[in-house]
């Protein structure tokens, strides 16, 4: 029996190739779309998992409050909280504190490198548990002066991974490689290339001068309760916090499990940048609907020529055959297109993988080999929305009585062409609501990154992973690059637009300490102001050569001078943290992070020496030329330095790569909905054709002009199309307004949007339309009145 029904699927597949093929492409195009973004979600879910039982694996979370109620979240903890909780808490089997430090010299022979180094407690991996190719993991990390190197790290150090024992210069003195590690995988929330055992470090020091400068992890003995475990938590640490801090910060911690790291968490201090979690959600929607637009194609298509197949169903049931058999016939039909459009997806996908990896930055793979169970049930999903497309129709069709039927009455199809209306305007509801959110999302995009930003990011190239010479003699390397014509200015600081700044407290001198507030901090060099752009409205500038204003001077930005009083504040001293300084100027308000967070209060200050960036701003068109100079002087001041540069526009532009990639996204998903949209209003346009062929012929008989015949045909398509125009320009609203609150700065949405989708959607309707109308309306007549 079955052999008989995909007889007859292959029958009727071949007798119509034109609509068939059009079935099997729109179904394969969705379901190609829907495989590459459900590859993207099992990716997404997939980091962190890796590790041993990472059910039991945690990192302090810590929501710190200023006195004035504003609060920041980070992954932070103070280093002195870890052996507390060992200590106090028995459920905690093992705990490790991180110290991130930026550019470590490193000394191989004769080659220095700069890297950044995670200093980490011994039990660090037996929480988080990346294999050793070379080494103890229980052991590696014990001793002072130890260093785990990524297999990478080694092979660059040493050309081999067999380096166990081998002595190197870290920061001029000796340690010991006591391991060698996989490389950190890509679907870790955790990056780096170097573990340094914690007790190199002067702990005391590093205890007392970085407060809560230490990410915590720890791993649990068994699974716990977070509602019961954090109140535990908050309460140990606590004690430790208070006797810190007093009443300058109240901290609350939290455990936050290690699997939700990367798509739940987004503070202040992350290790490295995560994703969200609304972006797997509105993907998953955005492969739903396109799933969905591909099997409404099918069933308007099927139902569409149910006229044609009344007969054939009449002759079946005089012939014996059951409804149940009809049904069966048309599911073995629609399972059979769906098993060919699933094949093509995947072909679909694998010529597309490398280009979508592209899009959203990730190495996602797909091969029969290590992923079988994939391809299986990527089948088995094919099938399935087969099996769905086909429901409807093989329940409709297999209704049809045969006494009716044969007798050329028909059955009665008012029903059928109202449920593929209802069909047709969702697909354009759909396809209309994607072109909408599109062009909010490049609108913002352009909007974010065209804003005046308060400063001049043009012609300033910054080189950082300084050495230790470059940093110490900034006078000496100042004065040496300002001799260079194409140079117009030079500064260094800790932090720049675009980078995580220093968190501090701040308050007027003599004031309560409960009266203080967050401040962002940034320590920099002389001529920073002018190397950045900014405008002072009030006051001055660092004076170049005054000890004064290195040791006691600060200037503000306009956020800050108005929650200390307004412009009164020049001239007063202020208190950031322990140290104390003067305002002699305030600087215009400009957005030292991205246009997702409002600008908020801070100060720059010369308070130390240190600083991260060297930032130079060239006053010449030609830049390439002042480029090479730059990479040659610094090799020059410094034989050992690897000039390591970027451009600060396009760095700061980087921060809105997450929302290119969602826009790319949603681009390519509004083209395959619009795309699988136009396939199937083409063909339901030609099935509308053949039926009101006669009429047509009549028509043109009659005095009918093409013009007049074609409108007739495309006005009922097309008042479909603008109904689901009006019906998605509300839902688009809605939702767009309430993605645009994730800024701080965003744009209106204005009409302009509207109208240009619905143009859009209701043009490609009529393109589509009016070609099989127009062809139809100059047929010769004599053929069309003919026809049967």
């Amino acid at each position: 029996m079955l052999r008989n029904y995909l007889k007859i699927a292959y029958r009727n597949f071949i007798r119509n190739k034109l609509h068939s093929t059009i079935n099997v492409f729109g179904l394969a195009i969705g379901l190609a779309a829907a495989i590459l973004i459900i590859l993207y979600i099992k990716y997404e879910l997939s980091y962190d998992k890796f590790h041993h039982e990472s059910e039991k694996v945690y990192r302090i979370w810590s929501e710190v409050t200023m006195p004035d109620g504003s609060k920041t979240n980070a992954p932070a903890s103070s280093g002195y909280v870890a052996p507390l909780l060992t200590e106090q808490i028995p459920g905690i089997e093992h705990i490790a504190r991180v110290r991130p430090l930026d550019n470590e010299k490193i000394r191989v022979d004769d080659q220095l490198f700069t890297k950044e180094i995670y200093y980490v407690d011994s039990s660090f991996l037996k929480i988080l548990t990346f294999p050793l190719i070379k080494g103890n993991p229980d052991e590696a990390l014990k001793k002072p002066n130890s260093l785990v190197l990524a297999r990478d790290v080694a092979e660059n150090f040493f050309g081999t991974t067999d380096v166990l024992n081998k002595t190197i210069k870290l920061n001029g003195h000796s340690v010991t490689i006591t391991g060698v590690m996989e490389n950190v995988p890509a679907n870790s929330h955790i990056q780096f290339d170097v573990l340094g055992s914690f007790t190199t470090l002067d702990v005391q020091r590093a205890l007392n001068r970085n407060g809560m400068g230490f990410v915590t992890y720890f791993r649990l003995k068994h699974p716990i309760q977070k509602k019961e475990f954090d109140p535990r938590l908050d309460k140990v640490a606590d004690v430790q916090y208070e006797e810190q801090f007093g009443e300058r910060l109240e901290v609350d911690s939290y455990a936050q499990p290690i699997e939700r790291v990367h798509l739940y968490s987004n503070g202040e201090y992350e290790l490295s940048a995560n994703s969200d979690i609304r972006h797997v959600y509105v993907f998953g929607f955005l492969a739903f609907f396109i799933v969905l637009i591909a099997m409404i194609n099918f069933v308007n298509l099927v139902t569409a020529r149910s006229e044609k197949r009344s007969r054939e169903i009449g002759m079946r049931k005089v012939c014996g055959a059951t409804r149940a058999d009809v049904i069966r016939q048309f599911l073995a039909e629609s399972m059979m297109i769906a098993l060919i459009a699933v094949v093509l997806a995947i072909g679909i996908v694998e010529l597309l993988l490398p280009s979508f990896n592209n899009i959203i930055e990730r190495n996602i793979t797909l091969s029969i080999r290590h992923d079988g169970y994939l391809f299986a049930v990527f089948i088995l999903f094919g099938l399935f929305v087969g099996l769905l497309s086909g429901i409807y129709p093989a329940f409709f069709l297999s209704r049809f009585r045969p006494s009716k039927v044969l007798k050329g009455i028909g059955a009665n199809q008012t029903q059928a062409r109202l449920f593929r209306k209802a069909l047709v305007i969702f697909q354009f509801t759909v396809a209309v609501f994607l072109i909408a959110s599109v062009l909010v999302i490049y609108k913002q995009l352009n909007f974010m990154k065209n804003k005046e930003l308060g400063f001049d990011d043009e012609q300033v190239v910054v080189f950082q992973n300084l050495s230790d010479e470059l940093r110490d003699n900034f006078k000496t390397v100042q004065a040496e690059l300002l001799g260079n014509p194409n140079i117009e200015s030079v500064s260094g600081s800790h932090s720049l637009p675009g980078t995580t700044y220093n968190i501090q407290t701040t308050q007027l001198q003599g004031s309560r300490t409960d009266q203080s507030f967050m401040v962002h901090e940034n320590v920099v060099r002389p001529g920073y102001v002018k190397t950045m752009g900014y405008n002072i409205i009030k006051g001055r500038d660092f004076h170049k050569d005054s000890q004064k204003d290195q040791e006691n001077s600060a200037l503000i930005n306009e956020s800050l001078a108005k929650k200390l009083g307004g412009e009164l504040v020049l001239g007063k001293k202020i208190n950031v943290w322990d140290d104390q300084f003067e305002v002699i100027g305030i600087i215009k308000d400009y957005h030292y992070k991205s246009l997702k967070h409002k600008i908020e209060p801070l100060v720059l200050d010369m308070r130390y020496s240190g600083f991260n960036f060297y930032t130079i701003r060239f006053n010449a068109t030609n830049t390439g030329d002042a480029l090479n100079y730059l990479k040659a002087k610094f090799q020059e001041l410094d034989p050992y330095y690897v000039p390591d540069y970027y451009y600060l526009n396009q760095r700061f532009a980087q921060q809105y790569r997450e929302q290119e990639q969602s826009s790319t996204l949603a681009l390519s998903g509004a083209i395959l909905a619009i795309a699988i949209s136009v396939l199937g209003l083409f063909a339901l346009s030609s099935f509308t054709v053949e039926q009101r062929t006669k009429e047509i012929g009549i028509r043109k008989v009659m005095g009918g002009t093409p013009e007049e015949i074609a409108f007739r045909i495309t006005r009922n398509m097309l008042k479909w199309v603008l109904i689901a125009t009006l019906i998605a320009w509300p839902l688009t609203y809605v939702f767009m307004k309430n993605w645009l609150q994730d800024f701080a700065y965003h744009i209106r949405i204005n009409v302009d949007v509207f109208l240009l989708s619905g143009l859009i959607g209701l043009g490609i309707a009529i393109i589509t339309v009016s070609f099989q109308s127009i062809k139809a309306a100059n047929t010769n007549p004599v053929d069309t009145v003919r026809y049967e």
